[in-house]
């Protein structure tokens, strides 16, 4: 019985490290629209918000996953950009220069944090030193 015992903690400890969802870390991302003009829309993250404005503007969020919706508002070809930063690192853009123009980005910045499935294994790891301390009391 103590090998079969061994056996099913080991392979749930490989499963445990292998197969669990690696936790994430929630980004701070900034928003950087550039338009010399005047602007509107939405950034969303872990919240949302509308915004206003005139000119270049960078808006910081946070979440896993953000999104900005930014329109122009003026009927011009001059250029609107909106570009997704994170971690130093710009993940997403897009321009346009359509009058009255939306540019629509999001982004997804899903990091592993090491050390979840490690945890997981320990804990097994202490479950099976349970069950062989219980079975070595059951023999004597």
């Amino acid at each position: 019985m103590k090998k079969s015992v061994v056996t099913c903690l080991i392979a749930a400890a490989l499963l445990c490290t292998l197969l669990v969802p690696s936790v994430t870390a929630e980004a701070t991302w900034d928003v950087k629209i550039s338009y010399s003009g005047e602007w509107s829309g939405s950034v969303g993250g872990t919240s949302s918000a509308s915004y206003d404005g005139t000119g270049d503007r960078t808006i910081t969020a946070t979440g896993d996953i953000v999104s900005a919706v930014i329109q122009k508002g003026e009927d011009n070809s001059d250029q609107l950009c909106v570009e997704l930063w994170t971690g130093g690192e710009m993940k997403e853009s897009s321009c346009t220069t359509a009058g009255y123009g939306v540019v629509s980005v999001s982004g997804s910045d899903y990091e592993e944090v090491p050390g979840f499935g490690f945890l997981g294994t320990i804990a097994i790891l202490c479950l099976a030193t349970i069950v062989l301390r219980r079975e070595r009391m059951d023999i004597s």
